[in-house]
């Protein structure tokens, strides 16, 4: 596995350890991604394939983090198009 994916899991291990800086979600033209920040990086949060995860819509990206216990974050709609 590539060390700079972020997949699920990781990225559960790392909210329970507390290392999860700032979580933001990122409008683009396949969905809403995460960009997660933790020990001064930022990476996106990936399938287990190692793709990107996209989410259809805002509200799928926040029952997901909720679930996680992401309670505040980002929203980035610079690339967003209707």
């Amino acid at each position: 596995m590539d060390k700079l994916n972020l997949n699920p899991d990781i990225l559960k291990s790392m909210m329970a350890t507390g290392t999860v800086k700032r979580v933001t979600v990122v409008a683009g033209s396949a969905g809403f991604s995460l960009l997660v920040r933790a020990a001064g990086l930022q990476r996106p949060l990936t399938t287990f394939r190692g793709n990107v995860r996209a989410f259809k819509n805002l509200k799928t990206a926040l029952h997901y983090l909720h679930s996680l216990g992401v309670t505040r974050f980002d929203v980035d709609i610079s690339e967003y198009q209707p």
